[in-house]
C-alpha cells in the first residue's frame, strides 16, 4: 500500500512520503504530514502526475506536436515565398520564416509544457517548442534545396 497508517485524509499524525519538484528541475522526496502532501506537490509517491496522463498518452501528445512543429517549418518556407514573392523582398523570405516558426514554437511550447516532458516549465517547453521547430525549417531548407537544385550536384 502507498501509506503507511491510517488511510483517512484527515490524521494530521500520518507522514506522508511527497515527490516535489525542486529548482533544478528534478524531483525529490520530502516527508511531510500534511494529509494532502502528494496532492498538494502535484505528485504521487511513485512518480506519476496525480490526474495527470499515462505515460503512452504523454509520449504520444508530445511526437504529434513535435511533428507539427517540424512540419511547419518545413511548410513555412513556401508559405512566406509566395507571400513575400516580390521585388526586393526575395532576401526577407528566411528570416521572416525563422521569427515566425520562432514564435509558434515558442507559443506552442509554452501552451504544452509537456512537449519538453512531464512536469516541465513552461519556459522549457517554449525552449523545446523553438527548437523543435527549427529543426523543421533546416530540413525544410535543406529539402527544398535539393529539390531545386534537382540533384544534379550529386
Amino acid at each position: 500500500h502507498e501509506l503507511d497508517g491510517p488511510q483517512h485524509p484527515l490524521h494530521d499524525d500520518v507522514v506522508h512520503t511527497a515527490i516535489v519538484p525542486t529548482t533544478s528541475g528534478t524531483l525529490a522526496a520530502q516527508a511531510t504530514n500534511l494529509p494532502d502532501a502528494r496532492v498538494i506537490s502535484g505528485h504521487r509517491a511513485h512518480g506519476t502526475r496525480v490526474g495527470g496522463m499515462s505515460s503512452v498518452v504523454g509520449w504520444t501528445i508530445r511526437i504529434l506536436v513535435g511533428a507539427f512543429l517540424v512540419l511547419l517549418g518545413i511548410f513555412s518556407l513556401p508559405l512566406v515565398a509566395i507571400v513575400l514573392d516580390g521585388d526586393g523582398q526575395e532576401g526577407w523570405i528566411i528570416p521572416v520564416q525563422v521569427v515566425l516558426v520562432t514564435l509558434v514554437g515558442a507559443a506552442v511550447g509554452y501552451a504544452m509544457p509537456m512537449l519538453a516532458g512531464e512536469g516541465a516549465l513552461r519556459s522549457r517547453g517554449a525552449l523545446v517548442g523553438v527548437l523543435t521547430g527549427l529543426v523543421g525549417v533546416v530540413l525544410g531548407l535543406v529539402m527544398y534545396f535539393l529539390v531545386l537544385s534537382g540533384f544534379d550536384s550529386m
